[in-house]
Protein backbone atom coordinates (compact mmCIF):
# COMPACT_ATOMS: atom_id res chain seq x y z
CA UNK A 1 0.00 0.00 0.00
CA UNK A 2 2.84 2.41 0.84
CA UNK A 3 4.42 1.73 -2.54
CA UNK A 4 1.16 2.57 -4.26
CA UNK A 5 0.91 5.90 -2.43
CA UNK A 6 4.51 6.74 -3.27
CA UNK A 7 3.97 6.05 -6.95
CA UNK A 8 0.84 8.22 -6.98
CA UNK A 9 2.93 11.08 -5.61
CA UNK A 10 5.20 10.81 -8.67
CA UNK A 11 2.32 10.79 -11.14
CA UNK A 12 1.04 14.31 -10.46
CA UNK A 13 0.90 17.27 -12.79
CA UNK A 14 4.32 18.53 -13.88
CA UNK A 15 5.61 21.53 -11.94
CA UNK A 16 5.49 23.83 -14.98
CA UNK A 17 2.18 22.69 -16.47
CA UNK A 18 0.08 25.62 -17.68
CA UNK A 19 -2.78 24.42 -19.83
CA UNK A 20 -3.14 26.68 -22.89
CA UNK A 21 -6.18 28.96 -22.75
CA UNK A 22 -6.14 30.18 -26.35
CA UNK A 23 -6.91 28.37 -29.59
CA UNK A 24 -4.03 25.98 -30.28
CA UNK A 25 -5.49 24.54 -33.49
CA UNK A 26 -4.94 27.74 -35.50
CA UNK A 27 -1.34 27.63 -36.73
CA UNK A 28 0.59 30.83 -37.55
CA UNK A 29 1.23 29.53 -41.08
CA UNK A 30 -2.52 29.29 -41.76
CA UNK A 31 -3.67 32.50 -39.99
CA UNK A 32 -5.75 34.79 -42.22
CA UNK A 33 -6.95 38.39 -41.88
CA UNK A 34 -10.32 37.01 -40.69
CA UNK A 35 -8.49 35.50 -37.68
CA UNK A 36 -7.55 38.93 -36.30
CA UNK A 37 -8.85 39.23 -32.74
CA UNK A 38 -8.76 35.47 -32.13
CA UNK A 39 -7.16 34.50 -28.81
CA UNK A 40 -4.45 31.93 -29.48
CA UNK A 41 -1.75 30.08 -27.59
CA UNK A 42 1.27 29.68 -29.80
CA UNK A 43 4.69 28.43 -28.82
CA UNK A 44 8.00 27.56 -30.31
CA UNK A 45 11.68 28.38 -30.40
CA UNK A 46 12.82 31.97 -30.04
CA UNK A 47 14.76 33.10 -33.11
CA UNK A 48 15.54 36.71 -32.19
CA UNK A 49 14.91 39.47 -29.66
CA UNK A 50 14.92 43.08 -30.81
CA UNK A 51 14.54 45.96 -28.36
CA UNK A 52 13.08 49.11 -29.93
CA UNK A 53 12.48 52.53 -28.34
CA UNK A 54 9.37 51.53 -26.36
CA UNK A 55 8.74 47.88 -27.27
CA UNK A 56 10.47 44.54 -27.69
CA UNK A 57 9.89 42.25 -30.66
CA UNK A 58 10.37 38.50 -30.43
CA UNK A 59 10.49 36.37 -33.59
CA UNK A 60 9.45 32.77 -32.93
CA UNK A 61 9.51 29.59 -35.01
CA UNK A 62 6.16 28.00 -34.14
CA UNK A 63 5.72 24.38 -33.06
CA UNK A 64 2.65 22.48 -31.80
CA UNK A 65 2.01 22.61 -28.03
CA UNK A 66 1.70 19.67 -25.65
CA UNK A 67 -1.11 19.43 -23.06
CA UNK A 68 0.83 21.71 -20.69
CA UNK A 69 1.38 24.37 -23.35
CA UNK A 70 5.06 23.59 -23.88
CA UNK A 71 6.29 23.67 -27.50
CA UNK A 72 6.95 20.23 -28.99
CA UNK A 73 10.11 21.18 -30.85
CA UNK A 74 10.63 17.62 -32.07
CA UNK A 75 7.57 18.07 -34.35
CA UNK A 76 7.68 20.02 -37.64
CA UNK A 77 7.48 23.82 -37.46
CA UNK A 78 4.13 25.53 -38.12
CA UNK A 79 5.46 28.79 -39.50
CA UNK A 80 6.72 31.88 -37.68
CA UNK A 81 5.07 34.55 -35.57
CA UNK A 82 6.05 37.87 -34.07
CA UNK A 83 5.36 39.02 -30.51
CA UNK A 84 5.43 42.73 -29.68
CA UNK A 85 5.57 43.62 -25.97
CA UNK A 86 5.74 47.08 -24.40
CA UNK A 87 8.95 47.84 -22.52
CA UNK A 88 12.29 46.09 -22.35
CA UNK A 89 12.84 42.30 -22.33
CA UNK A 90 16.37 41.20 -21.46
CA UNK A 91 17.98 39.58 -24.54
CA UNK A 92 20.17 37.49 -22.24
CA UNK A 93 17.04 35.86 -20.84
CA UNK A 94 15.06 35.92 -24.09
CA UNK A 95 17.90 34.51 -26.18
CA UNK A 96 17.70 32.49 -29.41
CA UNK A 97 17.00 28.81 -28.87
CA UNK A 98 14.80 29.28 -25.77
CA UNK A 99 11.36 27.67 -25.81
CA UNK A 100 8.42 29.92 -25.04
CA UNK A 101 4.65 30.02 -25.21
CA UNK A 102 2.60 33.15 -25.86
CA UNK A 103 -1.12 33.65 -25.30
CA UNK A 104 -2.80 36.69 -26.80
CA UNK A 105 -4.93 38.10 -29.59
CA UNK A 106 -3.86 37.95 -33.21
CA UNK A 107 -3.52 41.65 -34.06
CA UNK A 108 -1.95 41.70 -37.50
CA UNK A 109 -2.01 39.21 -40.35
CA UNK A 110 -0.27 40.25 -43.57
CA UNK A 111 2.35 38.76 -45.86
CA UNK A 112 4.73 38.95 -42.87
CA UNK A 113 4.38 36.53 -39.94
CA UNK A 114 1.21 37.08 -37.88
CA UNK A 115 1.69 39.25 -34.79
CA UNK A 116 0.56 39.05 -31.18
CA UNK A 117 0.63 42.32 -29.22
CA UNK A 118 0.90 42.37 -25.42
CA UNK A 119 0.70 38.58 -25.17
CA UNK A 120 1.35 36.84 -21.87
CA UNK A 121 4.59 34.88 -22.09
CA UNK A 122 5.79 31.62 -20.57
CA UNK A 123 9.55 31.25 -20.97
CA UNK A 124 10.38 27.59 -20.42
CA UNK A 125 13.38 26.50 -18.35
CA UNK A 126 16.38 25.22 -20.24
CA UNK A 127 17.59 21.67 -19.66
CA UNK A 128 20.55 23.06 -17.68
CA UNK A 129 18.27 25.04 -15.34
CA UNK A 130 16.06 22.04 -14.58
CA UNK A 131 18.67 19.97 -12.78
CA UNK A 132 21.51 20.86 -10.45
CA UNK A 133 25.00 20.24 -11.81
CA UNK A 134 26.11 18.56 -8.55
CA UNK A 135 24.18 15.32 -9.03
CA UNK A 136 22.35 13.54 -11.83
CA UNK A 137 18.57 13.36 -11.69
CA UNK A 138 17.64 9.96 -10.29
CA UNK A 139 14.14 9.57 -8.90
CA UNK A 140 12.98 8.43 -6.48
CA UNK A 141 15.96 8.49 -4.14
CA UNK A 142 16.46 7.27 -0.58
CA UNK A 143 18.70 8.85 2.06
CA UNK A 144 19.59 7.50 5.49
CA UNK A 145 20.87 9.62 8.36
CA UNK A 146 22.05 9.04 11.92
CA UNK A 147 22.70 11.77 14.47
CA UNK A 148 23.06 12.53 18.15
CA UNK A 149 22.00 15.48 20.22
CA UNK A 150 23.53 15.91 23.67
CA UNK A 151 22.65 13.65 26.59
CA UNK A 152 21.63 10.25 25.33
CA UNK A 153 19.91 11.76 22.30
CA UNK A 154 20.60 9.42 19.42
CA UNK A 155 18.35 9.12 16.41
CA UNK A 156 18.15 8.17 12.82
CA UNK A 157 15.86 8.37 9.90
CA UNK A 158 15.14 7.35 6.38
CA UNK A 159 13.97 9.82 3.76
CA UNK A 160 12.42 9.14 0.39
CA UNK A 161 12.43 11.94 -2.16
CA UNK A 162 10.75 12.39 -5.51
Amino acid sequence: MLGSLLLQGCAGTPEHCHHPVGDTALAPQTARASDQGTVVSWGGVLLSTRNLATTTELMVEAHPLDDCGRPRTSLPARGHFLIRRPGFLDPAEYRPGRALTATGRVTLVTDDPPRLDQASLQLWPTADAQRPASRPVTRPWISIGIGSGGFHGVGGGIGIGF
